[in-house]
């Protein structure tokens, strides 16, 4: 297996969104973070050699996650996208200095490149042909596997590659910091089996409360998630051993399912933040916590305790589920609406059930 892993976040200037290409960054505190998640998922994965661009911010996060347990190798190639005269400016900075070409670039990013840069055609034939050596150079090694460490650009172009989609479409990869894809190098071909996928499941606390303030998440609504979090953690613990459920998992997705609370679709917009982000099982949860699935309805699940603790939360008050769906079903103006309020509430009183079943009573 070939492990393609994007740098964990480098230290920036601002909170602003910038175009970073050969800029020479150290990583952030986050980033060391993200580094020290990727080694202890490697920690298991009989890691022969990690690889890594020229860049420090793939540098580090290759050093920090080899853990001292395997080579470190700087490779010729592995570096991100040349963005030229853009490079280290943010894209309001781009906007206002290149309009058109910031327009062109929109609907031809693949073959049109900032003054003085490389496109991401030409980043691509440099990034695949160093991989490729790797490769070559590694093969028939059994049992052995390698991590490549390298940028999101240059990732994203080999991917679309991999996976023969349109050149123009490479900002629609997820490449999160910290991120993995995970490519099969079976009969000298590369299956992408998974791409954008963060090595846990579920961000920590911190991580959690970072996207609620990047997503810009109101004060208020954010308040509601710790509170339903907590409520979450509660009900996990308070049940018996048969049941075996992950603890984390539960609590990151409490404290973001209302992270995209403003957005009109709010359960459907958050899914597709957190699927970005490179969490695919929070953002199934996050997303059933309106309506819960089939399976969440048979047996417990995370999403079903997530759900129900949600609904056991007024503001950051807690309340029962009569108190909170006789207020909510004044609001329900419509038939359609009414049909919801009492589809959640069925579902809530049936989650209540499976929970009240697991729960130790002694």
């Amino acid at each position: 297996m070939v492990y393609l892993v994007r740098h964990g976040e480098p230290e920036l200037r601002t909170n602003e969104s910038y175009c970073i290409g050969r800029t020479d960054l150290c990583l952030s505190e986050r980033g060391r973070r993200q580094a020290s998640d990727l080694a202890a998922y490697f920690s298991d994965k009989n890691i022969k050699a990690v690889y890594h661009s020229y860049l420090l911010r793939a540098k580090e996060t290759a050093e920090l996650l080899s853990d001292a347990k395997c080579p470190v190798i700087q490779v010729n190639g592995l570096e991100e996208i040349d963005m030229g005269e853009w490079d280290g400016l943010t894209f309001r900075e781009i906007r206002k200095k290149d309009p058109k070409l910031y327009e062109r670039r929109r609907t031809e990013i693949a073959r049109i490149a900032p003054p003085g840069a490389e496109n991401f055609i030409q980043g691509l034939a440099r990034f695949s042909g160093a991989v490729k050596a790797i490769i070559k150079e590694t093969q028939g090694v059994v049992q052995e596997n390698i991590v490549i460490v390298a940028h999101a650009g240059v990732n994203r172009i080999f991917l679309c590659e991999a996976l023969g989609l349109n050149y123009n479409k490479v900002l629609s990869i997820a490449q999160p910091y910290g991120c993995i894809n995970t490519l099969d190098t079976k009969n000298n071909c590369i299956i992408v089996e998974s791409y954008g996928r963060m090595p846990l499941d579920a961000p920590g606390e911190a991580d959690c409360i970072y996207l609620l303030k990047k997503y810009e998440t109101p004060d208020n609504v954010a308040a509601h998630c710790m509170a339903v979090s907590r409520k979450a953690v509660q009900i996990a613990e308070s049940l018996n051993s048969s049941c075996s459920l992950n603890r984390e998992l539960i609590k990151s997705a409490a404290i973001l399912h209302d992270i995209a609370k403003t957005e009109k679709n709010h359960a459907k917009a958050a899914f597709n933040y957190l699927l970005k982000c490179g969490y695919p099982r929070l953002a199934d949860i996050v997303r059933s916590h309106h309506y819960l699935e089939p399976g969440d309805l048979e047996k417990i699940t995370e999403s079903s305790i997530v759900f129900y603790a949600d609904k056991l939360i007024s503001g950051t008050e807690e309340v029962t589920l009569e108190e909170r769906f006789s207020k909510s079903r004044e609001q329900c103006l419509t038939p359609e609406a009414l049909a919801s309020h009492s589809l959640q509430y069925e579902q809530a009183l049936r989650a209540q059930e499976l929970i009240f079943q697991y729960q130790d009573r002694g």
